[in-house]
């Protein structure tokens, strides 16, 4: 995602940050209107970047991370929405412990689901297993293993009934 990685550089991303970290120290009176400015920049421009690009966001992973948990926080569905597509197409293997965590946090039901698939579609358990993120959620997520060890059982008594 070349083009999304230009718009986190333009500085668009960092002007976002510093509105949320005014938001979270209560100055409302002089930049709520900058916040939301700010926001409805970074993501009509992060949505011109994303519908014309095609590579992967894996560098930028952890800044959309963070959008995804102020978008969360300060209600922004839209900027939600957009970093939970773009975290989507970004999945591997090191990564996909640590967004199933974020899915569970902060409600998002549609990337919890696509994190269980990948999992489960790829055959890759046995490398997810073996990350750092997988050995977090253990503690700060252990319904999503419930849910990945019910997704997986589902996976393969519906593969066995192909089968037959």
């Amino acid at each position: 995602m070349e083009q999304l990685a230009k718009v986190l550089a333009s500085g668009e991303a960092e002007r976002v940050q510093m509105s949320v970290s005014v938001l979270e120290r209560g100055d409302f009176r002089s930049s709520q209107d900058g916040t939301r400015d700010a926001v409805a920049s970074f993501q009509s421009r992060a949505l011109c970047a994303d519908e014309r690009s095609t590579g992967s966001a894996a560098s930028n992973i952890e800044m959309i991370w963070n959008l995804l948990m102020a978008a969360d926080r300060y209600d922004v569905e839209r900027l939600k929405l957009l970093c939970q597509s773009i975290i989507c197409k970004s999945l591997e293997v090191e990564n996909v412990s640590t967004t199933l965590a974020l899915a569970y946090q902060h409600n998002c039901d549609k990337l919890k689901n696509i994190c269980l698939h990948f999992i489960n579609s790829l055959s890759v358990m046995d490398a997810v297993v073996k990350t750092q993120g997988c050995k977090n959620i253990k503690t700060s997520c252990p319904s999503a293993l419930v849910d990945v060890y019910e997704k997986t059982m589902w996976f393969h008594k519906t593969k066995a009934a192909h089968l037959k």
